[in-house]
């Protein structure tokens, strides 16, 4: 019972930050839309290396309903229909690839399901895409997509790539990383 009550404590507290990411003001940069659709805080982690190694940079909080501290944050991207703390759009330099970690949780009596996808996406200059996580206790996904406008409006691409929480040699310091002690 104790180790559920920090847990949860722990959980309450995480959704203190919202967005701690500071945007580039000039450069190559697209206009991302980071995306969740749970109602416990997804945290998204960026790392300055691939693997998820070199340091670890916490960029957002998100979550389906309040936020302590929550602020909303858009760029007037098309195609918006989410709860206001569930999404946040930023410009994100396209120098390099991002390499990142989209991380959730689930609390249903006493236990306590987490699930993280690795990922890395390169972006185009002054184009505008969607990550979205997606939550499942035994397979949590990122879909990665591109929006495009034409004659007939706005609409998603074809999803560019889809992204799961299966980890392979490629990609095992990411798998070190979920797992390791967090008291942040």
């Amino acid at each position: 019972m104790r180790h559920l009550l920090i847990g949860m404590l722990t959980l309450s507290l995480s959704g203190c930050a919202a967005l701690t990411y500071t945007e580039p003001q000039t450069g190559s940069r697209a206009r991302v839309r980071f995306v969740t659709d749970t109602a416990s805080p997804s945290v998204l982690k960026v790392y300055d290396g691939d693997d998820c190694s070199g340091a670890e940079h916490e960029w957002m909080r998100l979550r389906v309903g309040a936020l302590l501290r929550g602020s909303v944050k858009r760029l007037g991207m098309p195609l918006w229909n989410y709860h206001d703390n569930a999404a946040k759009e930023v410009y994100v330099s396209n120098d390099k690839p991002l390499y990142a970690m989209f991380w959730g949780n689930e609390i249903e009596g006493s236990i306590h399901y987490q699930c993280g996808v690795p990922l890395k996406i390169q972006f185009q200059e002054n184009k505008d895409y969607e990550v979205r996580y997606r939550w499942n206790r035994s397979q949590c996904t990122v879909i990665f997509s591109e929006i495009l406008k034409n004659d007939a409006g706005e609409h998603f691409a074809q999803e560019k790539e889809i992204f799961n929480n299966k980890t392979t040699a490629k990609d095992s310091g990411c798998q070190k990383q979920f797992t390791r002690l967090r008291f942040d």
